[in-house]
């Protein structure tokens, strides 16, 4: 394959997920694994107001730290590449990434969905 073809590949996919819940704030975090470590970005449409992290295995909704996404909102978000299991390490080959989780849950009492697109 030659480098254009596989840019093409990498950059110009398009894979739809099956809604998620978001489950209402002090409910258990949501964690969407992503299809392939190559994911670039993320396309997201929450009906709630929603926390979000990313990181390198499931893991619980931070309320005081994590990152709000407004309700009834398109919204694409990159992906950090430095997502690793434990933590951060930007001195690591893309290589040792061995999977990248996108967490999230509910700002308030209500339960809701989470619209994702891979691309």
């Amino acid at each position: 394959m030659t480098f254009a073809e596989e840019r093409h590949k990498q950059y110009f996919t398009w894979k739809v997920a099956s809604a998620g819940t978001i489950n209402a704030a002090g409910g258990s975090t949501t964690s969407y694994q992503l299809g392939s470590k190559e994911t670039n970005m993320l396309g997201l449409y929450p009906s709630v107001e929603i926390l979000f992290s990313f990181t390198g295995a499931a893991t619980n909704a931070n309320t005081s730290n994590d990152l709000k996404l407004p309700a009834n909102t398109l919204t694409f978000i990159t992906v950090p590449k430095a997502t690793r299991v434990g933590g951060s390490n930007l001195h690591a080959k893309q290589s040792e990434i061995t999977s990248v989780f996108f967490n999230y849950l509910a700002v308030g009492s209500s339960a809701g969905t989470l619209r994702i697109v891979e691309c």
